[in-house]
């Protein structure tokens, strides 16, 4: 289990990736100055082709917290959330690096 962080501080963004047990992780935190478009973010992730897929963002239409897991896709309006953070998980590597994630 070896974990990598790419801090990118004065854009507000952390970028983690991580291997172990045959598969990948790429994540990222996004600071409280980010916000997402809720339709092209839930359009994006449930079209994504990854094992899985989850995260906690702050949208337009508030925070909400997603997972999609194969064809299995669950997303939920929470209280609120301090930053945004999302993860892919796949056992192909160069999957992860192909995704990119704009917020407004």
């Amino acid at each position: 289990n070896q974990a990598r962080k790419t801090r990118l501080a004065q854009d507000g963004i952390i970028v983690l990736n991580n291997h172990g047990e045959g598969y990948f992780s790429k994540g990222w935190i996004f600071s409280d100055e980010y916000m997402f478009d809720h339709q092209q973010l839930m359009a994006q992730v449930s079209s994504l082709k990854v094992t899985r897929v989850k995260g906690v963002v702050r949208t337009e239409k508030g925070s909400y917290s997603f997972n999609k897991a194969g064809s299995d896709f669950s997303c939920n309006k929470i209280s609120s959330a301090k930053e945004s953070r999302i993860e892919l998980i796949d056992s192909n590597e160069s999957a992860l690096n192909k995704v990119t994630f704009v917020p407004l």
